[in-house]
């Protein structure tokens, strides 16, 4: 057995057992990039170590064993994400400097890279925040720094762990690591906790304290970049206006005008060609409605092909509303109708069978603007 197995294999733990963490707390927060972020975190960590029991040295891998730490941790816990995360940051990058910089060897090219890029990127969001009416990225932006020092310290640390030197940091730099990934798990937990004790308060009939509850859980949601936690706590505030008898800000909240419609603008919609449809394409856009049978006015205009006009289908979640034919170069109104329950739902627009030839002859559709009422309201 090579004298550095040991070594090897304490250290195998430790960052198992953070990685592991990672991965969780990437989870329990139902974000799928997160969730891969902590799994090829893992993968990587377990395969460069796997290779060091193969006979490839530590230094060869560590690059990628702490480049998949750092990837994952400032995913789930980014340094200006709040005060305890920025502490456990730089606590991480004291701990790695003591342990690496001591080697004294100059910095590789890779290493080069990885800090003059983020020196780059923290000159931009400085520079970007300076821009009049932009809030400033001070201090914020200093994270764009810190990950690639960190990782860089890491990375050194790691080569010399299986050479025997500095192993005493090892416990407290997984401890570090662990901090970091079980931050991001408490976070998590915390809004989880918000949204069910706000849900309860709204079952007890406690509106008005339940839409404070649900605003409180949707602004960690929006700080911290949770999804799942500002859709629930936005529908969850919705209905407890709605219950209260508050309308106009049950609208509000879901981004609802006082007349009941949205309307989406040609340049809203999201896919490979946005509003212009060609080559059976699709563009789509989430949207939040009231329970109820909506109307959706849709304005299109297109160029037929081969003596066939363009087919639009709408559709609205898994149900589809119809197809339409669209037979005018003129923008032209084409209704729809479907149920919706309270929440948010993804419109979709696809070109059926559309045509695209080098010669110039194409089918495509264009979308003018498109609104979503509420059918006693329709057109």
């Amino acid at each position: 057995m090579r004298p550095a197995a040991a070594p090897v294999r304490g250290l195998g733990v430790a960052l198992g057992v953070a990685l592991l963490t990672l991965l969780l707390s990437g989870w329990s927060a139902w974000q799928w990039p997160e969730w891969a972020r902590g799994l090829v975190a893992l993968v990587v960590g377990t395969a460069a170590l796997a290779a060091n029991r193969w006979g490839v040295p530590l230094g060869t891998a560590a690059p990628w064993v702490a480049g998949a730490v750092v990837v994952a941790a400032a995913q789930l816990s980014p340094a200006a994400a709040d005060g305890a995360s920025a502490i456990l940051w730089m606590g991480l990058l004291g701990l790695v400097a003591i342990a690496a910089l001591p080697l004294l060897s100059r910095p590789t090219r890779l290493e080069w890279t990885a800090v003059v890029t983020g020196a780059a990127v923290l000159g931009v969001s400085l520079g970007a925040g300076g821009l009049p009416g932009a809030p400033s990225q001070w201090p914020s932006a200093l994270q764009w720094l810190l990950y690639p020092l960190v990782w860089m310290g890491l990375s050194r640390w790691l080569a010399s762990v299986e050479a025997g030197q500095k192993r005493w940091a090892l416990g407290p730099a997984a401890v570090v690591l662990l901090g970091v990934g079980y931050l991001g798990a408490a976070t998590v937990a915390v809004a989880a906790y918000d949204v069910w004790a706000a849900r309860r308060t709204a079952a007890a009939g406690a509106h008005d304290r339940a839409v404070a509850e649900f605003r409180q859980a949707a602004d960690l949601g929006e700080r911290f970049g949770l999804a799942w936690v500002q859709r629930e706590a936005r529908l969850g505030m919705a209905l407890s206006l709605e219950a209260a008898g508050r309308m106009q800000e049950a609208g509000w909240a879901l981004g609802i005008s006082p007349s009941g419609s949205v309307t989406i603008a040609p340049d809203a919609w999201e896919g490979p060609t946005g509003a212009h449809l060609f080559k059976s394409v699709s563009c789509w856009t989430n949207l939040w409605l009231w329970e109820g049978t909506v109307a959706v006015e849709l304005r299109a205009r297109g160029r037929a092909a081969r003596d066939e006009w363009p087919r639009l289908q709408v559709t609205l979640d898994d149900q589809v509303l119809g197809e339409v034919e669209v037979t005018s170069t003129k923008e032209a109104l084409y209704t729809l109708r479907g149920q919706v329950r309270t929440g948010r739902h993804q419109l979709r627009v696809a070109l059926v069978e559309g045509f695209w030839s080098s010669r110039g002859e194409h089918r495509w559709a264009r979308l003018g603007p498109v609104t979503v009422r509420y059918a006693e309201g329709a057109q």
